[in-house]
């Protein structure tokens, strides 16, 4: 089992910097001298490691290192959004303040570990003036313009900008900014990490170095020279495990032994333990749950981190709301005001990205509705994100749709609903999307669905089994041995794939046929057709939204259900943009905050006098 151990949810500062964090006390409450702060990397490779951090934070703090995980501004949960102006100086100011709060709470020398840019902005808020002994740096690239020449490249290849069938998405993006698989950097920002160099380093504050290199790749000389001249004893080592680390959030694959290395590196300086300063009374053993106030739109919001109980442990959560508590209405009168007050939304997982939803949607829309009144959560399910459970178990897609699952969904419900909430929104990516249609067909509570590219509705052991017997299907119905009789295809090939489709076809032989669902009570009764017929009866609305090239919407057309959805009163069906499953096209992400905010108006209108587009 993964030492993760407990985390606390942090925010520091206040205002369009405000800076979420997750801190890990060392085990015991006794720490060996070095506190740690870990600097993510950024875009896709910041949703990756998630997790990975996640064990890395636990297991620094179980050897007797207290940690914090930071958000920088802009990112995660923390405040901003991207194209804010001075985005560099909040990132490197996070960085300040950060170490700051780690001195004070547990009196320690400081560390930081910085992750490929995340160091790079590490090191230039040391170079401004933060005082850290300590600093570790893996996968930074020597200064900025290496690191957007790399985001530019990246850019370049780009398979999804054929898929927006019409013109480049330059208005949705701040001047000359770009966006990289779905994360935008603005122009000035841009222009800010290229300015960005590792010199600088104060020789009397960082002591020594620890320098990793990328699978393979060595550490930059130009990097490791700059960290010399700055006078700290330094130490270059090799660096596995980056790219596993960041392939995808469902292939969790923590870096065990750059873990290992960092944690003895840190061991070498080890020095006689000290008690952490006694914290606040509080619930869930003594940890108080913060309360952040942002401004958003011109309204103020509060957002509260939450430990809900679950199957596997904690399931944590954030519940978005307006900072202000809604005056009471008579009973016989509903008011707009009341009527946001009423209507509530659950963010589900998007597969297994964390709550903050697939780049980061969830995020902005929580907040941008929180300050019209409507309160929401987003919500890990078990083994996603910060919630307990063990993540490489998403290595078998079928955990996703599991009772287990379903329990967190409940919880979250429930949650919400205790704030006052009577109509509940349910917002899902893929398997989130799978469980807000089950959900709306047995929790009278939920309302209306937003399901968007959903990879299914009802869930089976054999339904990826058939898949790619359909697949292997189809390779055969475009001539493949037609070919291969002709010699036009290698006699090895021909073989793999005649043994694959054998066994897969024998397997889709055994497979169940039917087209069933695991349900939140773990049940196997019930079809589309029942289901849809459910959220009927129950008045629940449905938006169901996919991209183009989704799996399932072909099926539904196969089977008749596209057909049951297209007449049903309940049901409304939507394109999205281009053809990318996690909608990382801009426009696409326009499209899903459009649907969003039309839905959510509709919602209250239903409660209200009539809201139009909020």
């Amino acid at each position: 089992m993964p030492a993760t151990g407990a985390s606390e949810p942090i925010y520091i500062g206040s205002g369009p910097t405000t800076t979420f964090g997750q801190f890990h006390q060392a085990r015991g409450g006794r720490s060996f001298g070095t506190a740690v702060l870990i600097c993510p990397p950024w875009g896709w490779e910041e949703i990756a490691s998630y997790r990975a951090r996640r064990e890395w934070a636990g297991r620094l703090a179980a050897a007797g290192n207290p940690t914090l995980r930071l958000d920088f501004p802009a990112t995660g949960d923390s405040a901003g959004l991207p194209g804010d102006a001075a985005l560099m100086a909040a990132w490197t100011a996070s960085v300040d303040a950060a170490v700051a709060w780690l001195r004070a709470r547990t009196a320690s020398r400081v560390a930081i570990v910085g992750l490929g840019v995340g160091g790079l902005i590490a090191v230039a808020a040391v170079a401004s003036g933060t005082s850290v002994e300590d600093l570790v740096l893996w996968a930074t690239p020597a200064g900025g313009r290496a690191f957007v020449r790399s985001q530019r490249a990246f850019a370049s290849l780009q398979t999804s900008r054929s898929s927006l069938l019409g013109g480049p998405e330059l208005e949705f993006l701040p001047d000359g900014g770009m966006e990289i698989g779905g994360f935008v950097l603005s122009g000035e920002t841009i222009r800010a990490l290229e300015g960005l160099t590792i010199g600088g380093l104060d020789r009397v504050s960082v002591r020594r170095a620890l320098l990793l290199g990328r699978d393979g790749i060595p550490v930059d000389p130009a990097l490791r020279q700059h960290v010399v001249d700055g006078g700290a004893e330094t130490k270059v080592e090799a660096g596995p495990g980056w790219e596993a680390m960041c392939f995808h959030p469902e292939r969790y694959a923590p870096p065990n032994e750059v873990i290992d290395r960092v944690i003895a590196w840190f061991d070498s300086e080890r020095r006689e333990a000290v008690d952490a300063p006694a914290k606040a009374p509080g619930p869930e053993g003594g940890r108080m749950e913060p309360i952040v106030e942002l401004r958003v739109d011109g309204a103020a919001i509060r957002e509260r981190p939450l430990w809900l109980p679950s199957p596997t442990g904690r399931t944590f959560a954030i519940l978005a709301e307006p900072a202000e508590p809604a005056e009471p209405a008579e009973p016989a009168v509903t008011t707009d005001e009341t009527a946001r007050r009423r209507t509530g939304v659950v963010f589900l997982n998007a597969g297994a990205v964390r709550r903050i939803g697939p780049n980061r949607i969830w995020v902005e829309a929580a907040r941008r509705w929180a300050a019209r009144g409507v309160a929401s959560i987003r919500v890990d399910l078990a083994a996603i994100g910060d919630s307990d459970g063990d993540a490489d178990r998403f290595r078998d897609v079928g955990e996703f749709y599991t009772a287990e699952q379903g329990a967190g969904v409940a919880t979250a419900i429930d949650t919400i609903v205790a704030t006052g909430v009577e109509r509940v929104m349910l917002v899902g990516l893929c398997a989130g999307a799978y469980w807000a249609f089950q959900f709306a067909a047995t929790d009278r509570r939920v309302t209306s669905a937003i399901l968007l590219n959903s990879r299914a509705l009802v869930w089976d052991t054999g339904l990826e089994t058939r898949r790619e017997a359909r697949r292997i299907g189809g390779v055969l119905q475009r001539g493949w041995w037609l070919r291969a009789i002709r010699g036009q295809v290698e006699i090895g090939r021909v073989r793999s794939v005649g043994r694959a489709a054998v066994a897969r076809l024998g397997s889709v032989a055994t497979a169940r046929s039917r087209n069933v669902v695991r349900g939140p009570g773990g049940d196997e009764t019930r079809s589309i057709a029942a289901l849809l017929a459910a959220t009927q009866r129950l008045g629940g609305r449905l938006v169901i939204a996919f991209s183009g090239d989704e799996v399932l919407r072909d099926e539904l057309v196969r089977d008749g259900s596209m057909a049951q959805f297209a007449a049903a009163p309940n049901v409304v069906l939507e394109d999205l943009p281009g053809r990318d499953h996690t909608v990382r096209p801009i426009v696409a992400q326009e499209a899903v905050h459009t649907l969003l905010d039309r839905e959510l108006a509709r919602e209250v209108a239903d409660r209200g006098t009539g809201i139009g587009a909020a």
